[in-house]
C-alpha cells in the first residue's frame, strides 16, 4: 500500500491506538488504509483519554542504547516482552511503535541509527514494501545502519490459527530476541 502515492498507511497497535487512529482518519480528508489485526492484542498506551493520533510520527515505548526495535501492530506488544527479557540481561533495547508506515517518521529511524548499533523492525505481514523496506530505504540513502527485518517472507504460507502463523514465521517474543542478538553478535558485542 506504500506505493500508492498520498495514501496513508496506519497500523495502530491496541485498542486506544485503534480508536485514535480511526478518529484522525474520520476528521481527515483523503485516502487512508489502516491496517488492523484479527485478534485481540494488549493494551500498549496509557489510556484512551483522548489520546491524539498524528500520522508520521513514532511513539518510544521504551529507552535503550543497544539496539532500537521498530514495531507495528500487533508486534508492538511481543517487541515489549522482548525488550523487557534482553533488559534482565543488560542489554538495553529501544522500543518504537510506528504506527504509521506512510508516512513515515524520519527522524525518529534516524535518531535511532545515531544512537544505537542497529535496529530490528517487527511486522505482521509480509516484508515486500512494508515497515522494513520503508526504515531500510532510509537508511540506505542517509545513514547506513546494522538491521534485521522480521515478517513474512514473499512465500505461500501455511494454513493455520494467527498465533501459529505468527511462531511459524518467528514473530513472537524469541525471534525478535533472536534478531536482536544476531545483530549484537554481528557488532561484536
Amino acid at each position: 500500500m506504500r506505493a500508492i502515492a498520498d495514501l496513508n498507511v496506519l497500523v495502530p497497535a491496541g485498542p486506544a491506538q485503534t480508536r485514535a487512529a480511526m478518529r484522525w482518519a474520520v476528521d481527515n480528508p483523503g485516502p487512508c488504509y489502516i491496517r488492523i489485526g484479527r485478534f485481540p492484542v494488549p493494551e500498549t498506551s496509557p489510556s484512551d483519554g483522548g489520546m491524539e493520533f498524528l500520522p508520521g510520527t513514532a511513539t518510544r515505548l521504551v529507552d535503550g542504547d543497544d539496539v532500537t526495535v521498530i514495531a507495528i501492530g500487533t508486534m508492538v506488544s511481543r517487541a515489549l516482552l522482548a525488550a523487557d527479557r534482553l533488559r534482565a540481561e543488560g542489554i538495553g533495547v529501544r522500543v518504537l511503535n510506528m504506527a504509521s508506515i506512510e508516512p513515515l517518521d524520519v527522524q525518529a529511524v534516524l535518531d535511532a541509527s545515531h544512537q544505537t548499533k542497529g535496529i530490528v523492525t517487527v511486522e505482521e505481514a509480509t516484508v515486500t514494501g512494508g515497515l522494513g523496506s520503508a526504515v531500510a530505504t532510509v537508511l540506505a540513502q542517509q545513514h547506513p545502519t546494522p538491521m534485521r527485518i522480521l515478517g513474512i517472507p514473499r512465500q505461500f504460507a501455511p494454513t493455520g490459527s494467527t498465533e501459529f502463523l505468527l511462531d511459524y514465521f518467528g514473530l513472537n517474543t524469541d525471534g525478535i530476541v533472536h534478531a536482536i542478538r544476531q545483530l549484537l553478535a554481528a557488532d561484536g558485542r
